[in-house]
């Protein structure tokens, strides 16, 4: 493999390709990143949210803790909601000839439960999952922590110490940026500073095109940005996006769609995990948002024909901004042979 690229290997047989894994490039020419063979091997990613099916056989869930304190009984495995498990696909689900293939496929999920089978969730619990990650993340090999879930708040909550103690530790914090349609400065963790916060755009049919665009219910940074907010937004795929799904779930056969700024996050924490992968995000202290928005904005402004209406350079509004859109091919495919 070339210096600081995961290579690449065909898809599998009978995979199929979800839209928004086609639409930032995770999927190019047939072939996917093989993270068997990545620079650095052994990146996790920690989802924090309804739990993860660990039996599901698309999903590589290396392990997880409860943190729902008044359901002692149930584990990380437990996801009698659905979104957990959904989200996790997106990320990681394996590229083995059935189901689908993620943005990173076959990484390890690390499972945070911390909201119930309604999808909701006590405050105190999503501490004490952070608070875990915050001393033992890392050990864990954790990199990137998704956070698709959202709560009324502002960049100045409790929530957003805890969410800097994570980036202090060396793991970049990827959120959703909220499904109500206004700015995401009022919604956390989406604004707290230092957490790349996602935005969805509406793809049909995983190609670029002037049918894409801010889907109507995401949130948004508002402009004038005064703060340099912008530099921590960025979009991806988020309306009817296929996933993985609980086994026990009836009449699912496993795989559902879903659709919110929850299933937008997923595209982005497993490209920033490819770049972890790829040895370009390593550092120690500190997040690593940069790297990956800068390399979608310089991306998207040299390919115009990569974006979606409504992007920072194809008519944007005057009032909102919803960021570039991601792409993933910086970090995996770059060698002469993967070309």
């Amino acid at each position: 493999p070339a210096a600081n690229s995961v290579p690449a290997e065909s898809l599998a047989a009978n995979e199929f390709v979800p839209g928004g894994i086609q639409r930032v490039q995770a999927v190019y020419n047939g072939r996917v990143p093989d993270l068997d063979n990545a620079p650095v091997k052994g990146i996790v990613v920690a989802v924090v949210d309804t739990g993860v099916d660990a039996s599901h056989p698309d999903l590589n869930v290396v392990g997880g803790a409860n943190m729902v304190a008044d359901e002692p009984d149930m584990t990380y495995a437990d996801d009698s909601h659905g979104h957990g498990t959904h989200v996790s696909g997106t990320i990681g689900a394996r590229n083995q000839g059935k189901g689908i293939v993620g943005i990173a496929p076959g990484i390890g999920i690390y499972a945070l439960r911390v909201l119930k089978a309604d999808g909701n969730g006590l405050f105190s619990d999503l501490l004490r999952a952070y608070d875990h990650l915050v001393n033992n993340g890392r050990s864990l090999g954790v990199r990137v922590v998704n956070l698709s879930l959202s709560g009324s708040g502002n960049g100045n909550d409790e929530e957003c110490g805890y969410i800097a103690q994570l980036i202090a530790q060396g793991m970049t914090v990827v959120t959703a940026a909220g499904n109500s349609g206004t700015s995401m400065l009022t919604e956390v963790p989406a604004a707290c500073p230092g957490a790349l916060a996602v935005t969805a755009i509406s793809d049909t049919d995983g190609v670029p095109g002037s049918t894409d665009d801010a889907a109507s219910w995401s949130n948004y940074l508002p402009m004038p940005d005064a703060n340099g907010t912008s530099s921590r937004v960025i979009a991806a795929p988020g309306d009817a996006i296929t996933s993985t799904y609980p086994l026990n779930k009836s009449g699912f056969n496993s795989y559902a769609k879903m659709s919110g700024t929850s299933m937008a996050c997923p595209h982005v924490s497993g490209i920033v995990a490819l770049c972890y992968s790829a040895g370009i995000c390593q550092r120690n202290t500190g997040t690593e948002l940069a790297k990956v928005v800068n390399a979608v904005a310089t991306w998207n402004t040299e390919n115009p024909v990569y974006r979606y209406n409504s992007d920072p350079l194809t008519n944007p509004p005057v009032d909102k901004y919803y960021g570039y859109m991601a792409w993933s091919r910086k970090y995996w495919g770059r060698s002469t042979a993967d070309n």
